[in-house]
């Protein structure tokens, strides 16, 4: 997989790690709110502030409402906390194996760096794009080399890497 591939992976992962992280916060305030409204009732229960038998009978019957209510918000809740959980180590794992992707790039980069020039290869300034360098042909011991450029150097630079 190409380090373009996993960097556009790691991105869609961050996207649903985010997403879901923003629905958990959304539920966690929704089952904050049911809780609220039920020990709100519930105190004014307590406390006798309702004496009509028919808005006691009512209160009861919303307490029961707002328990089931709060019962599947939480399970709700969980739902969301293990997709999230889920997401989180897709992302790890595509952010490990991009950054490994991004090391090895980088020591095959200073490997070159360190080596000198690429073999079969001629610095650009001896191959502009109508023509180009090449290994030596059999009739010549030079590589080839565009016409007026730095064959001179090209060709001291690049033999000993054809050879």
């Amino acid at each position: 997989m190409t380090k373009h591939d996993l960097g556009n992976q790691a991105r869609d992962a961050r996207i649903a790690v985010d997403d879901l992280t923003a629905e958990q916060t959304k539920v966690d305030a929704d089952v904050e709110q049911v809780k609220t409204r039920r020990d709100r009732d519930r105190n004014r229960m307590d406390q006798g502030l309702v004496s009509n038998p028919k808005d006691l009978e009512r209160m009861q019957q919303e307490m029961t409402s707002l328990q089931r209510r709060i019962s599947t918000l939480e399970d709700d809740e969980l739902e969301v906390m293990e997709r999230l959980e889920e997401a989180q180590a897709t992302l790890t794992r595509v952010a490990d194996q991009l950054a490994e992707a991004e090391e090895r790039s980088t020591r095959l980069e200073q490997a070159r760096g360190s080596g000198g020039r690429s073999p079969r290869r001629c610095p650009r300034t001896c191959w502009p794009s109508t023509t180009g360098c090449g290994p030596p042909r059999a009739e010549s011991a030079q590589p080839r080399c565009a016409p007026g450029s730095a064959a001179a150097a090209c060709s001291a630079s690049t033999t000993r890497s054809w050879r």
